[in-house]
This record gives C-alpha cells, structure tokens and sequence, in this order.
C-alpha cells in the first residue's frame, strides 16, 4: 500500500461507512452498507491521480511478482468465482510470473483455508527452506 494515499481524504461522507466496514470487517459487513449513489463517492475536490496511478501498477497485466506466490481457489467460491481466478493466473504467468496455482474441488469461500491448509504450510516451509517453488503456470 502507498501511505501517501489516505482514502479518507478522498471520499465523501456519504462513503466513509464504506471504508471503515472495509478496515474492519469482511464482504458480508461491506454488503450491509448502505449503497452510495453515483457521484457521491469520492470528493469534488479530490486529487484522484495518485490513487489512479497506484491501482494502475497494481493491474495483474503490469505486475511481476518477486516473492513465491500460492493462489489457492475453491472450485465452487461464488465469492471469487474460478473463472476469475483463472484469468489472473494466465495473466500473471504471461509475464513470466512463477505462480502456484491450487484447486480445491468442492470448497465453496469459507473453505478454502481449511482445505489449503496443509498445501499452505507445505509451501511456506519450502520457501523458507529455499527449495524451488512449484510452477502451476
């Protein structure tokens, strides 16, 4: 995260429920906000450029991961749905990223950590062994 970008100063009002149920609480707390209407998210007087150059970097097509990375995915999350999933893995190993790339079959979101656990510890203990990570690219 960039610390120069503090997203209170951006927003209006009307929107700071939605930033501070995202600081504390999952979707399902996001969910019960009420919704914000157009136009009225962001400040009229908010410098957006530095919040739209950091999200730009952050596009999967321009980053290059530097550290190991696991995505474990739940073949029925209806929250982060495979499909997309599978088009940020293909975007990331386009760029030559070295992505390890899990499915647990029949996990829906909820369980996907407890599904991936042992996948999880089994990786990060390669990691800090230095043994080569698995390429699921």
């Amino acid at each position: 995260a960039d610390p120069s970008i503090r997203p209170e100063d951006l927003l209006t009002e009307q929107a700071r429920p939605l930033l501070d149920s995202a600081r504390t609480g999952c979707l399902d707390d996001i969910r019960r906000v009420p919704p914000v209407v157009d136009g009225q998210v962001f400040r009229a007087d908010a410098d957006l450029g530095p919040l739209t150059d950091y999200m730009t970097k952050q596009e999967p097509a321009a980053v290059k991961v530097v550290v190991p990375t696991m995505i474990a995915q739940s073949s029925t999350d209806a929250v982060v749905p495979k499909s997309g999933t599978d088009v940020l893995v293909d975007t990331l190993c386009a760029r030559g990223n070295q992505i390890d790339y899990r499915l647990y079959e029949g996990a829906d979101h909820r369980q996907t950590i407890g599904a991936s656990l042992s996948d999880i510890q089994s990786f990060v203990s390669a990691v800090e062994t230095g043994a080569p990570a698995a390429d699921g690219c």
